[in-house]
């Protein structure tokens, strides 16, 4: 009869744990966003991905966001060598588009290059651009609002700064791009408040290897609106020995690095882990034909003191799961 018993009460004690864990299927299934794990007969979406002028450090980022949306979503990314211009990041789009992929992401260097690429193709996929828009061709962007980083750094120079200050813009990126338009939306939001405005075209940024010191003499204030540029400004003035305060737009674990150093003041800061994974988010609903739209990123003015809060710590250091 023990036995009998016993057998029983495993028997029950089975069943319970199976009823719950039925349960907590039922839940997670109810709970959970359908397209949390790709279904298995969805095939892998290939999407390939042309960042411009970039190397690995600048972008890791970006790239962690990328794929961990690849593992999440069902895609095969293609990361592509770094183009050295716009016309050669305009060819290789071409190739791209011509050869089958299933979509593409792209930070284009050339807004205007990349239109002419795409008005000449016919049926093409999905294309999703980082930072800058493509006058309306691509399916989606995923960025900040260019416009208000300038004016917030802006404001941020002016807050610490006196009016009459000279501040130099360096200018980094062509006519459309999402540097040129921070630039520009700084350079009004200064001049209204009675800043002294100098702008010099460097595309990479201040290079202590080609530049001489007596370029920044004249200035009281720097301001630098792309993150390679950034950090490649923030490294010759530090290989300088100069000490002009220094605000710029992006974050990296160099400029973070740089920041803490006091070699840059403050930053605008968004989170390209986000934005990497948003980027290829967009591309694989785009081509599954699911409905996809823009993607605004929230960005804060950072500063040396604020770089250890927990908050800020998520934002300039990201950690995938």
């Amino acid at each position: 009869m023990k036995k009998r018993a016993q057998k029983g009460d495993t028997g029950f004690l089975r069943t319970g744990i199976f009823l719950l864990l039925l349960g907590a299927m039922v839940f997670l299934s109810l709970t959970l966003p359908e397209n949390v794990f790709p279904s298995r007969d969805q095939e892998l979406v290939e999407v390939s991905v042309l960042l411009g002028d970039w190397d690995g450090a600048l972008w890791s980022n970006t790239r962690s966001g990328m794929d961990q949306a690849a593992e999440d979503l069902g895609a095969e990314l293609r990361y592509l060598s770094p183009a050295q211009g716009a016309e050669e990041q305009g060819d290789m789009l071409l190739r791209e588009l011509e050869s089958g992929v299933d979509a593409v992401v792209i930070r284009p260097t050339d807004p205007a290059e990349v239109a002419d690429v795409l008005t000449t193709e016919g049926s093409m996929p999905p294309v999703v651009t980082l930072e800058s828009t493509v006058e309306g061709w691509e399916r989606a962007c995923v960025g900040t609002d260019a416009e208000l980083v300038g004016r917030a750094l802006a404001e941020t120079v002016c807050q610490n700064h006196a009016k009459g200050s000279t501040v130099l813009l360096i200018r980094t990126g062509v006519e459309g791009s999402a540097a040129a338009r921070r630039l520009k939306a700084a350079e009004e939001r200064l001049v209204q408040e009675g800043f002294t405005v100098m702008t010099c075209w460097k595309p990479g940024g201040l290079d202590a290897r080609t530049d001489e010191l007596s370029l920044v003499r004249s200035a009281d204030v720097l301001m630098v609106f792309d993150p390679g540029a950034l950090e490649q400004t923030a490294q010759t003035l530090r290989t300088w020995g100069c000490g002009l305060p220094l605000y710029g737009a992006g974050s990296s674990t160099g400029i973070a690095s740089l920041m803490e150093q006091d070699h840059i003041t403050a930053i605008a800061a968004w989170s390209d882990y986000a934005a990497g994974y948003l980027a290829v988010e967009r591309a694989v609903h785009a081509a599954r034909k699911e409905g996809v739209s823009d993607s605004e990123l929230q960005f804060q003015i950072v500063r040396k003191e604020d770089m250890y809060e927990p908050e800020i710590q998520k934002l300039l250091f990201p950690v995938s799961g």
